[in-house]
């Protein structure tokens, strides 16, 4: 069973919504400002480096498929 593209990205909108709900509810439960005046989450820089890493390989399949079509 093949999972289409627009499945994959369809999955990842959700992702994206999801964490960044999670993102928003712990900096204002737990954020604390850093240096530069931005309020951050212990959890939260963890979630947006994952978010883009999975973006990233996302990204590198679709692109891979893309070349493959030509």
């Amino acid at each position: 069973m093949e999972i289409g593209s627009v499945t994959i990205l369809a999955i990842e909108h959700v992702l994206s919504y999801i964490s960044g709900y999670y993102r928003k509810w712990e900096i204002l439960n737990y954020g604390v400002m850093d240096v530069n005046g931005t309020y951050r989450a212990p959890k939260e820089t963890i979630i947006s480096m994952f978010e883009i890493l999975i973006d990233a390989i996302i990204l590198v399949f679709l692109m891979n498929h893309l070349v493959s079509m030509s």
